[in-house]
């Protein structure tokens, strides 16, 4: 997650959707128009924040994930062994 003001760049055509999570607030999806992969995501509830898909940034060495939020959404095939859980509040 980074402030809006933490981006510099974006390279390539995008296009976004909102939804309504399950919360019951919007989330908004923003997506390359070549491949379809989730570039970055706003929701209504991080003002002035965004959630960007690690795989679209052009770092090598960017570090492994440090916490893994809502674990009963992961995929059964995706392994984080040592990754904790975030506290579900």
């Amino acid at each position: 997650m980074y402030a809006d003001s933490a981006i510099v760049a974006q390279k390539g055509e995008t296009k976004s959707w909102r939804r309504t999570g399950s919360s019951g607030q919007w989330l908004e999806q923003t997506f390359c128009t070549t491949c379809g992969s989730i570039v970055f995501m706003r929701a209504e509830g991080l003002t002035e924040a965004l959630s960007v898909s690690v795989g679209c940034l052009e770092d090598l060495e960017f570090p492994a994930p440090a916490i893994l939020h809502w674990p009963n959404r992961k995929h059964k095939w995706l392994c984080l062994e040592g990754v904790p859980l975030a506290e579900v509040s």
